[in-house]
């Protein structure tokens, strides 16, 4: 007769508590107890754990019911999280770049932009600051040579 591990206890506590998780490669990680549970090719549940918990198999019927548990709690609080995350990274570095626009310049660079506004004809100072190739909407602004125009077909397009 095998013994199998009973999983009721990590079922309960992946629906009551989902901070107690998370998603390490291809393992559900227990962060508290530090045991992971990975899917064998044939789909069965294993416990990988520094104790004897690792010592008995998942019985079938559980390996289905930890399978749709994880389902659930990635679908309803781990994408959400690292969704939420992600913004709130995108937020901080757009804050982060909108903040360097407004940083005093040195006199050295501020002489540097109106030799540049002379030079271009400009009343105003001109910056180099006002745009930042970190954020995508401003690399979009950044001049990128084709590779498939020659030399004088590049030239013409830049004549009026």
């Amino acid at each position: 007769m095998d013994r199998y591990l009973d999983l009721s206890p990590m079922l309960q506590a992946i629906s009551e508590q989902p901070a107690d998780f998370e998603m390490d490669k291809q393992y559900l990680l227990h962060v508290p107890s530090g045991h992971r549970v990975a899917f064998d090719a044939q789909g069965h549940a294993r416990i990988h754990a520094r104790c004897a918990c690792a010592e008995f198999s998942v019985s079938p019927a559980q390996s289905a019911e930890i399978e749709a548990a994880i389902a659930r709690w990635e679908e309803r609080y781990w994408r959400p999280l690292v969704a939420r995350k992600a913004a709130e990274h995108r937020v901080a570095e757009i804050d982060r770049a909108f903040a360097v626009h407004f940083r005093p310049r040195s006199a050295l660079r501020k002489w540097w932009d109106n030799v540049v506004s002379a030079a271009l004809g400009r009343d105003k100072p001109f910056s180099l600051d006002a745009i930042d190739l970190q954020l995508p909407e401003d690399a979009d602004l950044a001049p990128v040579p084709s590779r498939h125009r020659g030399r004088a077909e590049r030239i013409r397009s830049l004549t009026p």
